[in-house]
């Protein structure tokens, strides 16, 4: 399992969790400093393909597997908008979603990496961004206090509704029929068939980061390094864990062959964290602790792999019918994409304006002085 984080420092480090024997420990595979900004967020896909934005207002891509880096997506930073990435996200492995400090949602296709799309409507920075596992809706929430929901079939904004505060986080739940929304140091559930809140989820501290444990059981940390499991179905707080840390910058969960969900915790003080949760027990067990020494910004770790229920469908390919208008404020034309046939090839193509490709191999176990210059890179010996 892959797990990347991004930090202050400019800085990409990548490690490994490796499971031996029940034993799991985490060894760093490479370290990386193409960005010339903070890393604010980050995503890998299932095929390992891992995209980073920044305050420099690029996407870098990079292939974990072969340990090269794709290249540079810079539609977040041209002549119509620029502004801070602030979320990636994957969509199985067909499609990539960025929002950005500009405004605006961009839909990638993965691996020609051509933008199908750029969504614009909200008059405030995009804070995050989360697509229905059927492909069919993503959601989207903003400093201008409002939450719309874009229609991936059409390609425009389905409705809008009006929060009355600054969200920070949207997340879909797996099965798609709850999505949750936190503001500062609440947590509203929210019931797909009536777009209803179903419950709301108090925090003493700002909350940060948001992950559904499964489709009853969402996790949430922030400020004050707590981190806590709640049951949003009957209203009930499962277990918290108490973490020597300022505060939680990244929530994740995944898992390994045992089916036993793995929340991945990372702090702003430079500490990785992989617990096993145990719901119907009530119970957690830390397996591995590691400090990569540097102040960590975002984290991102290899999704877990797709159910039956959930494999690609033709509903999915939906998405496939997005072209880009980057010219069309409203998003009013539907347009179909007459080249949307998914790529076999790792590395995208040449494109102009917003795309630039470069071959390069990724630094292998770097030691960097956290203390030092962000440019000074030492190899280990």
């Amino acid at each position: 399992m892959n797990i990347v984080v991004g930090t202050y420092e400019e800085l990409i480090l990548g490690y490994k969790l490796i499971n031996s024997e029940e034993t799991y420990k985490i060894e760093q595979t490479f370290t990386d400093h193409s960005h010339l900004g903070c890393i604010k967020s980050a995503g890998i896909s299932r095929k390992n393909v891992l995209a980073t934005g920044s305050t420099d207002e690029t996407i870098r891509l990079f292939n974990l597997q072969k340990q090269t880096e794709l290249g540079t997506l810079m539609h977040h930073s041209g002549n119509v908008s620029k502004g801070t990435v602030t979320q990636i996200t994957f969509h199985q492995d067909s499609h990539m979603f960025s929002t950005s400090e500009d405004g605006t949602m961009c839909v990638w296709k993965n691996y020609s990496w051509e933008c199908l799309r750029q969504f614009r409507g909200h008059k405030g920075a995009v804070n995050s961004v989360s697509v229905h596992p059927s492909g069919k809706l993503a959601i989207t929430v903003s400093k201008d206090k409002t939450l719309r929901t874009w229609n991936l079939i059409t390609g425009r904004h389905a409705y809008i509704s009006n929060i009355k505060e600054i969200a920070d986080n949207v997340l879909w739940s797996p099965d798609g029929n709850h999505y949750a929304v936190s503001i500062y140091n609440k947590i509203h559930i929210y019931k797909m068939e009536d777009a209803a809140i179903h419950c709301t989820i108090e925090s003493e501290k700002r909350i940060n980061n948001i992950v559904f444990i499964n489709n009853n059981v969402i996790s949430y940390g922030g400020e004050g390094g707590q981190v806590f499991l709640h049951d949003f179905t009957t209203d009930k707080q499962v277990t918290s864990l108490q973490l020597k840390c300022t505060r939680i910058k990244g929530l994740c969960c995944s898992y390994f062959d045992d089916n036993i969900p793995l929340l991945i915790i990372a702090a702003s003080d430079g500490n990785i964290w992989v617990f096993k949760i145990q719901i119907d027990q009530e119970q957690y067990e830390k397996v591995v602790e590691h400090d990569t020494k540097f102040r960590i910004t975002c984290l991102a770790v290899t999704p877990p792999l797709p159910t039956k229920k959930h494999m690609k469908s033709e509903e999915t390919l939906v998405l496939e019918q997005i072209e880009d208008n980057t010219n069309d404020k409203d998003n009013s034309d539907e347009k179909e994409d007459p080249d949307s046939e998914d790529s076999d090839s790792d590395e995208p193509e040449q494109r102009p304006e917003n795309h630039k490709t470069i071959k390069r191999k990724l630094t292998e176990k770097n030691d960097v002085n956290p203390e030092a210059s962000v440019n000074v890179k030492q190899k280990i010996k």
